[in-house]
C-alpha cells in the first residue's frame, strides 16, 4: 500500500472525527475531552496543533494529533486506523508526520497516555523510541500507561 500523508484540511474533518469515534467506540467509551478535541480539531489546528492523515487513493484511512502542551512538551493523541488498513504502515506515518512537526516547532519530548490493551500500539510506539514513564494526570478514565519520547 502507498499512502500519502497529508497536514490536515476542513474538508478532512468529517473523516477525522469518525474514524477516532469509531476507534474509540471499538475500544472503549467516548470521554468528554475526546468530543471537545474532536469537534474542536479546526481551532485546535488554528492554535498550533498538528493533525495528518494518512488517505489511499484519496481517502482518509489514518489520523494522527500532535498538541503543545507547553515547556517543550508535546502530546501525540487521536491516533487511528481504518479497518482493513492496519498493519500497512499508515499509522507509523501519520506518527512520524507528527513527531516531525513537534520537534520543528520546538518539541523537547512528546508524551503518550494509553491502554495496555492495544499491544498492536504500543509496539509501533516503542519502534518509534517512547517509553514508559509514570501516568500523570490522564485526561481520560481508559488512560493506564503513559509513555515519553525525549527528543
Amino acid at each position: 500500500m502507498a499512502v500519502e500523508v497529508v497536514p490536515y484540511d476542513r474538508r478532512y474533518r468529517a473523516a477525522f472525527i469518525e474514524l477516532n469515534l469509531a476507534w474509540i467506540e471499538k475500544h472503549f467509551r467516548v470521554e468528554p475531552h475526546d468530543e471537545e478535541v474532536l469537534y474542536g480539531v479546526d481551532d485546535l489546528v488554528s492554535a498550533g496543533a498538528g493533525v495528518y492523515l494518512a488517505l489511499d487513493d484519496g481517502v482518509p484511512i489514518s489520523t494522527c494529533m500532535v498538541m503543545d502542551l507547553g515547556g517543550g512538551e508535546w502530546e501525540l493523541c487521536k491516533l487511528c486506523t481504518a479497518e482493513g488498513h492496519r498493519r500497512r504502515g499508515a499509522g507509523t506515518a501519520v506518527i512520524r508526520a507528527c513527531m516531525a512537526y513537534a520537534r520543528e516547532h520546538g518539541a523537547s519530548r512528546i508524551t503518550i497516555a494509553s491502554n495496555r490493551i492495544l499491544r498492536d500500539a504500543l509496539r509501533m510506539y516503542a519502534r518509534e523510541g517512547f517509553r514508559e514513564v509514570p501516568v500523570t494526570g490522564p485526561m481520560y478514565d481508559r488512560v493506564d500507561i503513559q509513555l515519553r519520547l525525549d527528543l
